[in-house]
């Protein structure tokens, strides 16, 4: 966990007041909005993967467990971050009991990805990569798109991103028609 705490000063260190303010409106954070609670440090995208590829080598699951479960968006976006480089390194070395745990992990923890940055960054990357090798995708994603969750119905459309790219384009647009009546527009 050594590694979530460097991350985390990293992106303290970082953190900008007047980009705080303007991130909080950009991601409607105010009261009865999607991202209602939601707090920022002020530290954009770019620095944040910036930092978390520096930490890359050193970060595993604890560290991505950590950073997940943060007040902070910043530092919640760091933690997918990791996780997507881990899943990257363990594709690369043909650790499939690794890379399964890396799914495993990610799916018990998208309740903590609660604004579409943090779905739309993550989800076609582990999910939807893992789902498009034809593992189980469409209980998986049918199942996501039925919770009552905004998220998890996003994950669940934003995943197939994989599949449309290898020219599978029947799962998603059973999601779709699934999702057409839904009356909030981040679907």
């Amino acid at each position: 966990m050594d590694t979530a705490f460097k991350i985390s000063a990293e992106i303290s260190a970082a953190a900008d007041q007047e980009q705080a303010a303007v991130l909080q409106r950009f991601f409607k954070t105010g009261p009865g909005e999607y991202g209602e609670g939601d707090r920022f440090l002020g530290v954009k995208v770019p620095r944040v993967r910036e930092i978390v590829k520096r930490f890359r080598k050193t970060g595993n699951l604890d560290d991505v467990d950590l950073l997940t479960k943060s007040t902070y968006h910043e530092e919640r976006l760091a933690g997918f971050l990791l996780l997507v480089e881990l899943y990257n390194e363990s594709k690369k070395k043909k650790d499939e009991k690794q890379t399964a745990a890396i799914v495993d992990f990610y799916r018990s923890i998208l309740d903590r990805g609660n604004n579409w940055d943090l779905v739309d960054l993550i989800a076609p990357k582990i999910l939807g990569d893992r789902l498009s090798s034809g593992r189980d995708a469409e209980p998986i994603l049918m199942q996501l798109a039925g919770s009552e969750n905004l998220w998890k119905q996003r994950i669940s459309i934003v995943a197939t991103l994989p599949l449309i790219k290898k020219g599978i384009y029947d799962l998603t647009l059973d999601i779709a028609i699934y999702l057409i009546p839904h009356e909030h527009d981040l679907i």
